[in-house]
């Protein structure tokens, strides 16, 4: 293994993907979406001896990014603000468009991008050149249900997250709690971004 590989991770495939990956010595990853379930991404990157990086448009919700980023937090509109802390040698990536193709030109010789969302586009413009003449960079498609059916067994993965929370190594992060009577109401909260982190619906 190369001495330093950095790494970036915007998920629950992804977060075991992530925490795969990153188990090199000193490596160093960065999310563009820290406060979904790329937070669980990075404590797991984290506990696999990564650098943690998180990129934040939104000043409010720095605090709890940095808490997962060991402070190694990017304010900025775009993605491009976190280039002077690359190359990078894993990005896991959620906001797709300009945000996948800044990533793109962000990775380090042998790294690997993993786009697994489009929250911000659905369309990319990439500038191919960087990209190839890097040397033996890749582009990842992950989906959930080609990884349970070629991969591993969703059984496997969540078996290792629980027992992660159960010995405190893993914190979700949990924001709301309500009777699945309200699902309309707090699925509406988070289109509307009124709050980070995780819903969980209690079946009455």
């Amino acid at each position: 293994m190369p001495k330093q590989r950095r790494c970036r991770s915007p998920g629950s495939p992804p977060c075991t993907h992530c925490a795969k990956a990153a188990c090199c010595w000193d490596a160093r990853c960065w999310s563009t979406a820290p406060r979904g379930v790329g937070h669980l991404a990075c404590q797991l990157a984290a506990a696999a001896g990564a650098q943690v990086w998180g990129h934040l448009r939104r000043k409010q919700y720095r605090a709890a990014v940095a808490e997962w980023c060991g402070e190694r937090v990017v304010l900025g509109g775009d993605l491009a603000a976190a280039k002077p802390y690359g190359p990078f040698w894993l990005i896991l990536d959620s906001l797709g468009g300009r945000a996948l193709a800044a990533a793109l030109g962000m990775l380090q010789p042998g790294g690997t991008c993993v786009t697994f969302g489009v929250s911000d586009a659905a369309q990319a413009t990439i500038e191919s050149r960087d990209f190839f003449a890097t040397g033996g960079t890749r582009l990842y498609g992950l989906t959930l249900f080609h990884e349970l059916m070629s991969v591993e067994r969703a059984g496997i993965g969540l078996a290792l997250l629980a027992g992660l929370i159960a010995e405190k190594k893993l914190r979700p992060q949990i924001a709301v709690e309500a009777s699945w009577s309200e699902v309309g109401a707090v699925a509406r909260r988070l289109i509307d971004r009124e709050y980070s982190g995780k819903a969980v619906l209690h079946i009455d």
